[in-house]
């Protein structure tokens, strides 16, 4: 009950009482000290404001219960219209008021002096103990117009938001006696370096009234569920530079102001100490703003998630397949692929050799709640309150997932959703699976036996917590110059690239993707009703493991263009940057059709006439062994060479041919990547990698005979028959990837847009990093 009182002194309605208190104190004294002959406006007028505030905010609390009386019988329409007077109109009025009187009650208190607080003739004489006590009264009051003004919207306002709005309009206040003090100064002032100085005293006090109202706009608009976005960081972003720039001018006018010149004693060029601590008190309440736009562009989280580095090999292939279900349960955000084939695919590239990449499978998963005792009192209120402010800054993760994303999840729990797929995967008691074995004898139901002993409590929590399996592949050394075209990159390389003297622009990179194919590797394994809000909140969680862990100097998340998942990115802090279009052929349509029938139908001119006259053969092979990888490999660097001749930017990585034999000789049983040539006359002319991803098939790491390749035009050659493949094998996507725009367009490919989404661990190089990130070839 105390700690509720004490809680309750420093609420809008206590500082609205000790205002009404002070001010009518204030009145009577002024009108007591001059006989009675004398009164006071703006107290009186500040105390009529008060009055009307607190009937504002029980009209506020008790609004429904005055509606709910019978005796008031007021309509629906004049409800809502006397609800707006109150509330939206004379709120607004009554705040705009108050600030009026309080400005103007500073100018009063700062134009007159302490020997004359009433701002009276001299003739009027009054006892120095009732100028001390009124002018003591007088500037409580005033603090206190101050304080209700700053807590004027809000009973339980942030204590991070009170300050910041507080500092604002405090600062007003300062510089609104800094004007008038120097003003009076100038009126006084005999030398013009006196002068000089108190007109540059005036002009800095102007810039902090601007920059603080800009503050109080930002405190006005600002609050938890908007605070991360996009706009909201570009204002205040132009807040924090003002801050920043007019600090220094501050810090200046602290230490000019402050040095003692050598004048005669009590001479009017002499500067008051009364400005220095003013400015002072400025530079004090700018430092405070800028902490408090740190707080609110913070990105934190409630539901706490973690990251560790996961091993596929280690599972046997009956819980590999619980991943695989996981992640086809969230076929919705995980689109165009199949969870067997993805589970095949990372863990392949988990286990490959190739210099300078390295890759590994981060799983992001949710902290277990830590456990509290039962007994009363047992949870720290401290600590309770701190669980609450956090949830305030998840406010605005929550927020990202809008009405037309929500509205396309199912009515069903996330519970109810994974209930499904999971319950084959709760572990089973040693009595129970004795009982088991003992009636079922059989060979087929001795495998259900066996991979019942998998089901260990340790794997089914882990499937249960997990949000998403990531794969990351890590490039040691990554040179920026090499990204950036013309005589600029070229500059740079010299001296901040590989070979030169200062590889300052020589990063580790981290891509959560694949390289081959160039496609996004974060695959969501739990069911949510906010995927955007997940979405940011992996990226957040990722990009913190990062620092402490990877240390990659930059990461890079790609991924296709969705509107609601973009305002995520920003939300958790990477860069949104523009990448080369995909280009997708959508064969759903022609399910069961010939190829024939499909290029009939886009109005396409086969190429093949030149490649079947002479004798061209068509030849795919899942035998990965060193002469057909090692095809692959010197096929792919023709290529490679041949955008080095054109003054094109090389690739990330270059494969080898044991990368090649990795990709077919490892986790790859069902055959889910293969090798495909086109020969003339016993000679490969053009090969890629087929990866089967499930609903999706692309072809990549291609290569061309340029020389012959033209003549054959085996590059068309080629895309039409991983087009047949696509139709034979009834898959529903084909990803043909960015690059020759025109010719995959030309068969039947739809220009998917690419967003890249980029995160510098030093915040300096991300403008760089941005802008070299945009001109990577994939």
């Amino acid at each position: 009950m105390f700690k509720q009182f004490l809680g309750w002194l420093h609420s809008s309605v206590a500082v609205a009482i000790y205002c009404f208190v002070f001010s009518l104190t204030q009145a009577i004294l002024y009108s007591k000290y001059l006989n009675w002959r004398f009164a006071d406006p703006y107290p009186i007028i500040v105390v009529w404001v008060c009055f009307l505030y607190l009937l504002v905010l029980a009209y506020e609390r008790y609004y429904q219960a005055i509606y709910k009386n019978q005796k008031i019988k007021i309509t629906p329409k004049k409800e809502k219209m006397v609800d707006f007077l109150i509330v939206r109109v004379g709120k607004k009025l009554l705040w705009f008021l108050l600030f009026i009187i309080t400005v103007l009650q500073v100018v009063l208190l700062t134009q007159g002096k302490f020997d004359n607080p009433f701002n009276l003739g001299k003739d009027f004489q009054v006892p120095h103990s009732q100028k001390a006590t009124f002018f003591t009264i007088k500037l409580v009051a005033i603090i206190f117009s101050g304080l209700l003004l700053c807590v004027w919207w809000s009973a339980n306002i942030s204590n991070i938001y009170l300050a910041f709005v507080s500092a604002n309009i405090i600062q007003i206040l300062i510089a609104i006696a800094l004007i008038q003090i120097n003003i009076y100064m100038i009126n006084a002032a005999e030398s013009s370096s006196a002068i000089k100085k108190d007109n540059f005293f005036i002009l800095t006090a102007c810039f902090l009234i601007g920059q603080s109202m800009i503050g109080v706009v930002i405190s006005v608009v600002i609050n938890h569920k908007n605070r991360l976005h996009e706009l909201m960081g570009l204002l205040l972003f132009l807040y924090d530079t003002v801050v920043a720039l007019l600090g220094l001018l501050l810090l200046s006018c602290t230490i000019v102001s402050g040095a003692k010149e050598r004048y005669p004693p009590n001479s009017v060029n002499e500067i008051p100490g009364s400005i220095p601590i003013l400015f002072g008190c400025s530079l004090a309440m700018n430092i405070l703003c800028f902490a408090c736009t740190r707080y609110f562009r913070k990105r934190t989280l409630t539901t706490n998630l973690l990251v560790e580095e996961y091993d596929l090999m280690r599972l046997t292939d009956y819980q590999k397949q619980g991943w695989a279900k996981l992640i086809n349960l969230n076929k919705k955000y995980n689109a165009g692929i199949s969870g067997e084939h993805i589970v095949s695919l990372m863990e392949n590239y988990s286990h490959s050799s190739l210099e300078g990449m390295t890759c590994k499978i981060l799983r992001v998963y949710r902290d277990k709640p830590h456990e509290t005792s039962t007994k009363p009192g047992a949870i720290n209120k401290f600590i309770k309150k701190k669980i609450e402010e956090k949830a305030k800054l998840n406010t605005a993760f929550n927020e990202l997932d809008h009405e037309a994303v929500l509205f396309q999840n199912d009515h069903k729990s996330k519970e109810e959703e994974e209930a499904e797929p999971l319950e084959a995967y709760k572990p089973i008691s040693k009595n129970a699976l004795k009982k088991l074995q003992k009636k079922n004898k059989q060979k087929k139901q001795a495998m259900d036996l066996k991979s019942l002993e998998a089901n260990t409590e340790q794997f089914y929590q882990e499937l249960m917590s997990t949000e998403a399996l990531v794969l990351l592949t890590v490039i040691e050394e990554i040179d920026l110059c090499e990204r950036i075209p013309g005589k600029v990159g070229t500059f740079l390389g010299k001296y901040f690239g590989k070979n030169g003297k200062y590889p300052l622009l020589v990063v580790k990179f981290g891509l959560l993707g694949f390289h081959w194919p160039f496609k996004r590797s974060t695959f969501y394994c739990s069911a949510t009703k906010k995927p955007v809000a997940r979405a940011a909140a992996v990226l957040y969680t990722l990009s913190e493991w990062n620092k402490k862990n990877e240390k990659c100097a930059v990461l890079m998340d790609p991924m296709y263009s969705d509107y609601h998942f973009e305002e995520g990115v920003t939300y958790s802090g990477w860069y949104k940057i523009k990448l080369p279009n995909s280009h997708i052929i959508d064969l759903r349509p022609f399910r069961n059709q010939k190829p024939t029938d499909y290029f009939k139908a886009i109005k396409y001119r086969t190429q093949e006439n030149t490649f079947k006259s002479a004798n061209g053969e068509v030849w795919e092979t899942d035998q990965f062994n060193y002469e057909n990888c090692s095809s692959i490999i010197n096929m792919n660097l023709n290529i490679a060479n041949n955008r080095a001749s054109s003054g094109q930017s090389s690739q990330l990585m270059y494969p080898d041919w044991e990368f090649i034999s990795n990709l077919g000789n490892n986790s790859n049983e069902n055959k889910y990547r293969t090798l495909l040539y086109l020969k003339v006359d016993g000679k490969i002319i053009a090969s890629c990698v087929i990866f089967r991803l499930g609903e999706t098939m692309t072809s990549d790491i291609q290569g061309l005979d340029h020389e012959t390749s033209k003549k054959y035009k085996a590059y068309f050659v080629m895309m039409q028959e991983v087009i047949r493949m696509g139709l034979e094998e009834k898959v529903s996507f084909i990803d043909f990837g960015p690059t020759t725009e025109e010719a995959k367009v030309s068969i039947g490919c739809k220009v998917v847009p690419l967003t890249g989404c980029i995160y510098p661990r030093n915040p300096c190089m991300g403008p760089i990093i941005k802008f070299v990130a945009s001109k990577v070839d994939v």
